[in-house]
């Protein structure tokens, strides 16, 4: 982490579900480095989860035998918009997050870390 990094968090809980994510775009090099973390709780074991944000699905994982499903995508040397943002794709602030099977699901605002 530098002191450039720019980074949103999502939280939620739903009934048993507890849910969070962290997406992240790090300057490096004249590039930049983006990733998001997200996670559900309390999943059956075993459980695909799906991970979108805005709606457009950026992966899946199976929940360990505790019941968290985690996913961690890392995107490295991406090319900048000219204010210092991702080119692309990424997560602002009000994005959200969902983690669902079917049309069940759970989801959280990106917000801005202070």
């Amino acid at each position: 982490m530098n002191a450039d990094d720019l980074i949103w968090d999502a939280n939620a809980t739903q009934g048993q579900y507890i849910l969070k994510g962290k997406y992240k775009e790090s300057p490096e090099n004249g590039m930049i480095d983006q990733s998001l973390e997200a996670e559900v709780k309390n999943v059956v074991p075993g459980t695909v989860v799906n991970f979108s944000v805005d709606g457009f699905k950026v992966g899946s994982a199976t929940a360990d035998a505790l019941g968290t499903a985690r996913l961690n995508i890392d995107l490295f040397n991406l090319p900048d918009d000219g204010t210092g943002r991702v080119d692309g794709r990424r997560a602002e602030t009000g994005s959200i997050l969902r983690a669902y099977r079917g049309n069940q699901g759970i989801s959280a605002s990106f917000v801005p870390r202070p």
